[in-house]
């Protein structure tokens, strides 16, 4: 899958967790979808425990959102 489609993916499954009064089950289906499609393993953090990507009308900010998880890079250390 390309980075376009996966951030088209994560759009859709986060407009849901954050638009949609979701039950358990399809929030722990969305977030495990999401695990495996974000390269920034802390994603829901940015979504749950910060008012970051949050604007002034409360609206959440996708892009700046995409644009973070995109741009995490894993820290590799080599012996």
């Amino acid at each position: 899958m390309s980075e376009s489609e996966r951030k088209k993916r994560i759009k859709i499954l986060v407009q849901e967790l954050v638009t949609f009064n979701v039950e358990e089950q399809r929030e722990s289906d969305i977030c495990f979808e999401i695990d495996n499609l974000s390269p920034d393993p802390k994603w829901s953090n940015y979504i749950f425990w910060t008012d970051d990507y949050i604007d002034e009308e409360d609206n959440f900010l996708m892009e700046k959102f995409l644009d973070k998880i995109f741009s995490y890079k894993e820290n590799i250390i080599h012996l």
